[in-house]
């Protein structure tokens, strides 16, 4: 038990502070303050609160990035590209002026950064063997030719 306590504590602790760390760069204010202030201004008329809505995008794009990666999930990868073209779709929406491309520019290169891992290729590659039939014939052209 005191095992479980400790990494439920240190898994609250680690997230807590990459949550932090993220808030505190400002490249990924570019990003998150757009959709945030899109969420909170098409939250009217939901039966939810724009911070919840805020907080089941962020998991959800966590949620399918990691089972994207870990699980290489189908649905995971095809909701990972969803998840980015609603991001990207959210920042070009809320941003104005001429900052609108760079702002939309930035969120769909964070978002392919993040799909080369999201969407790699397994590291082993499948082998398909074919056994031919034995071609006699074939055999013996190949034999005079040596």
């Amino acid at each position: 038990m005191p095992l479980i306590r400790w990494l439920a504590s240190f898994t609250t602790d680690a997230v807590g502070d990459g949550a932090g760390w993220l808030r505190d760069w400002n490249l990924t204010h570019v990003v998150l303050d757009p959709v945030r202030s899109y969420l909170t201004a098409h939250s009217a008329g939901l039966p939810i609160t724009a911070e919840t809505l805020w907080w089941t995008w962020s998991v959800a794009g966590v949620g399918l990035f990691a089972f994207a990666f870990l699980w290489r999930a189908v649905a995971a990868r095809l909701g990972w590209v969803l998840f980015g073209a609603a991001t990207v779709a959210m920042v070009w929406a809320t941003t104005t002026g001429p900052a609108r491309t760079t702002t939309a520019g930035i969120a769909a290169l964070w978002w392919i950064v993040l799909s080369l891992f999201a969407l790699r290729r397994p590291w082993t590659q499948q082998r398909v063997t074919v056994h031919l039939p034995e071609l006699p014939w074939l055999a013996r052209i190949l034999q005079r030719h040596e």
